[in-house]
Formats: C-alpha cells, structure tokens, sequence
C-alpha cells in the first residue's frame, strides 16, 4: 500500500500556481518484501505525480526505504528548513 497527498501551492501573483505530493505510509507485507513490490508501488505513484502535473513528490524515508527511493531518482532536500516542536519528532 502507499498514500500521497496532494497539496495546491497557495496562489502567488508573479508565478503559476501549482501542486505537488507528499508520498507516505508505502507499505509491503513481510513475505513479498524483495520482490520489487515496493519498486513497482513508487513507480506508479510517480508516473501518476507526472501525469497530474505535480512539480516534485516528497517523503520522509526511513533508514531502510533511502536506497527504495534513491533508484527512483530521489535526492536529500538542501532547501528545506525544519523547526520540530516536539522531543518525538
């Protein structure tokens, strides 16, 4: 399983506006892990992403799921600034 929500940039009046994907919860059960299932999963989210126009898809990947994504062209974000509000973040 996966999810991704959708999220609309808020209007901006010297650019377009646009929408981009928050990717989250993939998920594969213990005895299909390895078969390309997750593979196959983060392909078609992304085919999709494309075909709706989306700018960029994000994650926050665990430590085991980086090299998943990492030969799907994602790349650590460098723009990025995070303020965490909690001690469990």
């Amino acid at each position: 399983m996966v999810n991704v929500k959708l999220f609309d940039r808020m209007p901006d009046p010297h650019g377009a506006t646009s929408r981009w994907g928050y990717l989250a919860n993939l998920f594969v059960v213990p005895p299909r892990r390895g078969e390309g299932v997750g593979a196959s999963l983060v392909a078609a989210v992304l085919d999709r992403a494309r075909a709706e126009g989306l700018v960029r898809v994000v994650l926050s990947p665990s430590e085991r799921s980086i090299p998943l994504y990492r030969r799907h062209g994602f790349e650590p974000a460098t723009d990025l600034l995070l303020l965490s509000l909690s001690d469990n973040a």
